[in-house]
């Protein structure tokens, strides 16, 4: 090999070096970016404090968010049971009470909560007045008998589905 082409031949190999280099240069430049903005991300706020403080504090914040969201179930879970005492079901039954009368001026309201335990209200309108009857039931039962209006609301809010 002469001295010609030696020296062709080291500056080639070398130029595909120098490019190879700075191929891998402008590869690391672009990871070191994307990693300096990760980090920028991960730091804002946060520049008078190292990374293990920060990650601490972070840690910190993490526990403080499951400890609310445990008591958010919690106080769910107390509203659930609170609302099985409550109310969920009801039903209007208008009937005339007395032959008398017409227009539906009398009314049963059966009203139910999510163990089947609640009341009936029976308003029976007259000429003479306007008389308020109230009976117990316990799980969908009535404690004494029942008229057919009575019992025709008890059945229709025993039928409504589960809230």
């Amino acid at each position: 090999i002469s001295s010609d082409q030696f020296l062709f031949l080291t500056a080639t190999v070398s130029g595909v070096l120098i490019l190879i280099l700075l191929c891998w240069n402008i590869k690391q430049q672009l990871s070191i970016k994307k990693l300096r903005r990760q980090y920028d991300i991960l730091m804002r706020g946060n520049q008078d404090i190292d990374l293990e403080q920060l990650i601490l504090k972070k840690f910190e914040y993490v526990e403080k968010i499951e400890n609310r969201m445990e008591e958010h179930e919690d106080m769910m879970e107390q509203l659930r049971e609170d609302m099985k005492a409550g109310f969920s079901k009801s039903a209007l039954v208008r009937y005339d009470a007395f032959d008398a009368m017409s227009g539906s001026l009398s009314f049963v309201l059966a009203l139910l909560n999510q163990e089947q335990d609640g009341y009936l209200l029976n308003v029976l309108y007259g000429t003479e007045g306007c008389y308020t009857y109230i009976k117990e039931i316990e799980h969908g039962q009535a404690t004494i008998d029942l008229s057919e209006e009575e019992q025709e609301a008890l059945e229709l809010a025993l039928e409504q589905p589960e809230e």
